[in-house]
């Protein structure tokens, strides 16, 4: 049995339309799973640069906390007395607990 021509013109033509398909097919997959996996670090490099831009933040806050109490003494014994409980020696102090 012998095949024509037309038949192998059609059925290569047939066979390469089907495997570009499955080509196609199989980079656009590969193309959306990549999309997906670039959508996820975009969100997570946001939240780790929030996170970049509250720590810088509460370090220039620190860093000016600490210079006002290397430079200013009325600071320093505002905050010694506060946070520490630290007294003149003429004073006494007198604490109340909360109920």
């Amino acid at each position: 049995m012998r095949l024509s021509p037309k038949f192998l013109h059609q059925f290569l033509a047939g066979s390469l339309a089907t495997g570009l398909l499955v080509v196609v097919v199989v980079f656009a997959l590969l193309l959306l799973r990549t999309w997906r996996e670039y959508s996820v670090h975009q969100t997570r490099e946001a939240a780790l640069q929030q996170s970049i831009d509250r720590a810088q933040a509460e370090r220039t806050y620190k860093q000016a906390y600490l210079n006002k109490l290397l430079t200013d003494s009325d600071f320093f014994e505002r905050v010694a007395r506060e946070r520490l409980g630290y007294s003149r020696e003429d004073e006494i102090i007198i604490r109340f607990e909360e109920e």
